[in-house]
């Protein structure tokens, strides 16, 4: 089984920001919101706002309680809001290059 956008919408916490930038790939854009709490930029394969983009993968930011600007990151290869293959703990800059 395969998430979209659309699943995104789904478990978002807050509003979605979904952007086709200069990070994301031909042919892929990014949306972030909270799911579960943790803020997550997906990277999905098709045109933006299109709900039924694939999730090809997600970065995770992980806050860390009573420690200022102080977070750290997980990246994730794989079509889930969450699971699959875990491939970078880090700076938000690696897990993305990884990502990508």
């Amino acid at each position: 089984m395969t998430d979209t956008l659309k699943s995104i919408k789904k478990a978002a916490d807050i509003d979605i920001v979904a952007t086709s930038n200069g990070d994301a790939p031909e042919g892929h854009f990014v949306a972030t919101t909270k799911v579960l709490g943790l803020t997550t930029t997906y990277l999905l394969n098709g045109e933006l706002d299109d709900e039924d983009a694939v999730i090809v993968g997600r970065v995770e930011i992980i806050e860390k309680p009573n420690k200022a600007n102080s977070y750290r990151t997980n990246a994730y290869r794989g079509s889930r809001i969450k699971g699959g293959e875990l491939i970078s703990a880090g700076s938000y800059d690696e897990a993305w290059t990884k990502m990508v």
